[in-house]
């Protein structure tokens, strides 16, 4: 099995423990989520945890399926969705937003908000890098950005908070699925695994936060926290979550 691995820090429990017997038959593909996303609508990955809308998109398609329950969210703060530079979003109205081009759900919530929420009419994304009064960063990216800022910086707008405060619910930002065609013992042996690695990531995740923080650098205790505000399994506020997502962009979309 060809295994698609987002290379971030709040995807990192289901990996972290996988059975190494079990990882030794499948070929592991780490990339960025738009990248995966695009390796799955061309054959290139069999299973993985993708961006929530390239999920929409695969099942639309009939090539995958999700599988389980599993996924990153947040019901509030997720700290690694962040709006920098906009202490006021309203003063965005005809302004040039840097965004990250890993993936295609953050900046979807982020144009949501800011069309529905904030009232945005006029604005226009560019590349991440461009001259621009606010930009959007996520996952490791963002996290760093976050933790090197001084004391008296402005502080960037969490778009998990933000989305929770406006709904109340929860918001889904990748999830877990798998290709149709993969035999059922393959699909179940997968679940099977993930859910392992979640289970005893979370279980130590003193171990876990400490392994993490020598990799990427992060503090322990800011790891520990991090892990421990992400929502990994999906229940009913996620799906309420995900369902009044997809109708708020599809309207959007449709102008």
């Amino acid at each position: 099995m060809r295994l698609a691995q987002i290379p971030f820090t709040n995807a990192a429990p289901f990996f972290h423990r996988l059975d190494p017997a079990w990882l030794a038959g499948q070929e592991l593909i780490p990339d960025a989520p738009r990248d995966l996303g695009d390796l799955a609508r061309s054959g290139g990955v069999d299973a993985g945890l993708f961006s929530l809308v390239d999920v929409w998109d695969l099942e639309r398609r009939g090539l995958f399926e999700p599988i389980g329950a599993l996924g990153v969210a947040s019901h509030g703060p997720i700290r690694s969705i962040l709006l920098f530079g906009a202490r006021r979003p309203e003063d965005l109205e005809g302004a040039d937003i840097a965004v990250s081009g890993q993936t295609a759900t953050s900046v979807r919530l982020m144009e949501a908000w800011l069309r529905e929420k904030v009232g945005l009419r006029r604005y226009r994304l560019v590349p991440l890098g461009s001259p621009a009064p606010a930009c959007l960063l996520i996952a490791d990216q963002a996290l760093a950005r976050a933790l090197s800022l001084s004391p008296g910086d402005p502080g960037p707008l969490d778009l998990g908070r933000e989305w929770n405060a406006w709904t109340g619910s929860s918001f889904v930002f990748a999830r877990w699925a798998v290709r149709r065609s993969l035999p059922q013992g393959e699909k179940r042996a997968l679940l099977e695994a993930v859910t392992a690695s979640l289970d005893h990531s979370l279980k130590d995740l003193d171990g876990f936060a400490r392994d993490l923080s020598s990799r990427t650098g992060f503090p322990r205790d800011f790891l520990k926290t991090y892990v421990s505000g992400i929502r990994y399994r999906l229940g009913p506020d996620e799906e309420e979550g995900m369902t009044l997502f997809r109708a708020k962009w599809e309207r959007l979309a449709a102008g």
